[in-house]
C-alpha cells in the first residue's frame, strides 16, 4: 500500500499548508506535478504546475488554458474560470493575459457570477487590453449587463461593436450577433428604433462577413427582418425558427459555447410567431442542456420559458414545479438574468 497522509479536519490541513513558506509550497506543488502523468492526469498536473510557478511562464499558462477548455466541455465553467485566471497571471505578454481574463470573465457569467465577471473584465482592461479587442470587451460587458437583467445598455454597446468585428473572427461574430439579437428581442419598445435598425443591419453584415453557418445564419437573418420590417417579416422569422427547431444538433454545433444565448433568441422568436410546437421542443432540449452543463445563469431563463408555455397549455402543476426550481437557482446564484 502507498503511504498516505490524512488530517483530522480540513482546517488543520489548510492551517499547515498556509503556515508553510511560499517557497516550500511551490516545491511541494512542483513535486506533485512531476509525479502526475501528463496524459492521464493532465488537469491536476497543470494546476500543480501553476501553483509551483514563481513568475510568468507561457508554457504553464498554455497548459492551464487547455485544462480550462476541457473543464468547459465537461460543463465546469467555474473551474474553467479559475484555470484561466491563473493562466492570465502567468502569461508574460500583457495583451495575451488580457485575452485570457476576458475568457475567464465569460466563464464566470455562465455560472451566474456577474460580480466576479465584472471584476475580471475590469482587470483585463487594466492589464492592457488593446484596441483590437474593443469589440470583444464590449461583448463581454454586454453579457454582464444581460445576466444582471439590463438590456438597454448592452443593446447600445453591441450595436456599436458589430462594425468592429473583422472577417474570419467567427467566434466573436456569433457571440456578438446573438447577444445583440437577445437584447433587441427582449427589450422590445425599450430599445430605441435607431439602435434596433443598427443591430439588424450590423448582425446581417457580420453574419455574412464571417460566414456563419445555417441554421444560425438563417435565424440571424430572420431576426434582422423582424427588427426592420416588423410584423410583415413574420413568415421569414417563422421559417428560421422551424429550421432551427428541426435540426437542433446542428444548431448547437454552430452555436458552440454561445448555445444558451442562441436558444434564448430561438425560443423568443418561436413565441413571437406563435409556434407552440417549436417552443416546446426547443425549451425541452434547452432545459436539459442547461442542467447537464451546469449553466446556472441560463437555467432559470430556460425554465421560465418552459413554464410560460405550460401555463398557456394548462399544465399548471408542471409550471409550478419549474417556477420553484427557478427560485432555488436564483437564490443560489443571486442572478435573475434577463428575467430580472
Amino acid at each position: 500500500f502507498a503511504p498516505t497522509v490524512e488530517f483530522r479536519h480540513p482546517l488543520v490541513r489548510s492551517a499547515i499548508y498556509y503556515a508553510a513558506p511560499a517557497t516550500d509550497r511551490r516545491r511541494a506543488h512542483a513535486a506533485l506535478a512531476d509525479a502526475l502523468d501528463a496524459h492521464a492526469d493532465a488537469d491536476r498536473r497543470a494546476w500543480h504546475l501553476g501553483a509551483a510557478a514563481a513568475g510568468p511562464d507561457e508554457r504553464v499558462a498554455q497548459a492551464l488554458e487547455a485544462s480550462a477548455e476541457r473543464a468547459r466541455q465537461r460543463g465546469g465553467s467555474s473551474a474553467a474560470a479559475v484555470y484561466l485566471w491563473r493562466a492570465a497571471e502567468l502569461t508574460p505578454d500583457r495583451a495575451r493575459a488580457a485575452e485570457r481574463l476576458l475568457e475567464a470573465s465569460r466563464a464566470e457569467l455562465i455560472v451566474g457570477n456577474g460580480q466576479q465577471a465584472r471584476e475580471i473584465l475590469d482587470r483585463a482592461r487594466t492589464n492592457g487590453l488593446g484596441a483590437e479587442h474593443d469589440a470583444d470587451a464590449a461583448w463581454t460587458e454586454a453579457l454582464i449587463h444581460i445576466v444582471a437583467g439590463n438590456v438597454r445598455e448592452p443593446a447600445a454597446l453591441l450595436a456599436g461593436a458589430l462594425s468592429q468585428i473583422e472577417a474570419g473572427d467567427t467566434e466573436l461574430a456569433i457571440g456578438a450577433c446573438v447577444a445583440a439579437d437577445a437584447t433587441a428581442l427582449a427589450g422590445g419598445h425599450l430599445i430605441e428604433a435607431p439602435t434596433r435598425r443598427t443591430i439588424a443591419t450590423g448582425t446581417l453584415a457580420v453574419s455574412d462577413r464571417c460566414a456563419v453557418r445555417d441554421p444560425l445564419a438563417q435565424l440571424i437573418s430572420g431576426v434582422a427582418a423582424r427588427l426592420s420590417a416588423g410584423h410583415a417579416a413574420m413568415p421569414i422569422l417563422h421559417e428560421a425558427v422551424t429550421s432551427a427547431a428541426e435540426d437542433q444538433t446542428q444548431l448547437q454545433t454552430v452555436a458552440g459555447r454561445h448555445v444558451h444565448v442562441v436558444y434564448f433568441d430561438t425560443v423568443l422568436a418561436a413565441a413571437d410567431v406563435f409556434d407552440d410546437r417549436a417552443w416546446d421542443d426547443l425549451t425541452h432540449t434547452w432545459v436539459q442542456l442547461a442542467r447537464r452543463t451546469g449553466a446556472l445563469a441560463a437555467l432559470p431563463i430556460a425554465l421560465a420559458f418552459r413554464s410560460w408555455l405550460e401555463v398557456l397549455q394548462g399544465r399548471f402543476g408542471s409550471a409550478a414545479s419549474h417556477l420553484a426550481e427557478i427560485e432555488d437557482v436564483v437564490t443560489l446564484t443571486g442572478s435573475p438574468g434577463l428575467l430580472g
